[in-house]
């Protein structure tokens, strides 16, 4: 068992992974807070010791009152915050008496900001990561601990990337916790004239403009599927999620979004800018996701409708 005291603030797979991944290296965990819908999944990570269940806090606000308090009660000497979208407030940061140590899914200093997953695809690169770094009150400029790149493939989803980022910060746990533990972790400044800063993305950002290319919205679309909210257009005015489609054809069309063909069991194909996309996978709103051909038969969804 580790010195340290521990605290992880964690949320979604990748701080359930990271949790696992101090367990694993037998920190001296005394309290993990995650959000109420993570909590049930958390508790199983500690199976079969059921007995730690109890160091596990739901909360909503992680710069609460109340959740300071909480944190300045622990003492703890590390906090490792991953998976969880607040930046953390200074009374947070300074609970720590040692170190407050994040994840940001990018090769810091490049990529800072927000949606890391996303616009790496839509952007187009070939090549990411998941950086460990020493926090500060500005987002992602701290000093850098160590990082654990990844190649993102030209068909890769962002729940394949997802998954290589998650796997990415259990493996840098499990190499850095230990320096972390006896004070010998790497501390490496960050040359933030190499730096850019990516925007948030809203869901709204996700609607479909059918007067780009089929390409453009291939990308679009795997950049913006599960685990995050999804591309959309509408349909007969109703909001409908493009989940997974693919581009197919080289031809022009003077209007983008026009159906022009629902096979039963290939799906809907639509118009582009250039190029047609054949929709795979669809989900209208309030309602389950489905094939799109199963859409196209029970919707009588028909050619020459327009999505958008």
């Amino acid at each position: 068992m580790g010195t340290k005291r521990v605290v992880l603030i964690g949320a979604e797979e990748t701080g359930r992974r990271a949790l696992a991944s101090l367990i694993s290296a037998k920190a001296n965990l005394i309290a993990v807070f995650t959000s109420p819908h993570d909590l049930p999944t958390y508790q199983n990570v500690y199976e079969p010791n059921r007995h730690l269940n109890q160091n596990i806090i739901s909360i909503e606000d992680i710069n609460a009152p109340s959740v300071i308090n909480k944190l300045r009660a622990l003492m703890p000497d590390l906090i490792y915050q991953v998976g969880w979208s607040q930046m953390l407030s200074s009374e947070v940061l300074k609970s720590a008496s040692e170190a407050c140590v994040g994840m940001h899914c990018s090769l810091l200093p490049k990529h800072r900001g927000r949606a890391p997953i996303p616009w790496a695809i839509i952007l187009g690169l070939r090549r990411s990561g998941m950086t460990l770094f020493y926090m500060i009150e500005e987002a992602d400029k701290g000093d850098i601990i160590g990082q654990e790149a990844f190649d993102i493939g030209p068909h890769d989803t962002a729940t394949d990337v997802y998954s290589k980022s998650v796997e990415a910060a259990a493996k840098l746990i499990e190499t850095y916790h230990p320096l972390l533990e006896r004070g010998e972790a790497p501390r490496i400044a960050q040359d933030l004239s190499r730096s850019d800063y990516w925007r948030r993305r809203m869901p709204q950002d996700g609607l479909i403009d059918w007067d780009r290319t089929a390409n453009h919205l291939y990308d679009w679309i795997r950049a913006l599927t599960h685990p995050f909210p999804g591309a959309f257009t509408y349909w007969r005015n109703q909001k409908l999620t493009v989940w997974q489609a693919e581009p197919e054809g080289e031809g022009e069309y003077s209007q983008g979004g026009i159906i022009l063909d629902t096979d039963p069991r290939n799906g809907v194909l639509v118009t582009t800018a250039t190029g047609t996309l054949r929709l795979h996978r669809v989900q209208l709103e309030g309602e389950n996701e489905v094939p799109a051909a199963s859409f196209a038969v029970c919707r009588k969804a028909g050619k020459g409708e327009i999505l958008g």
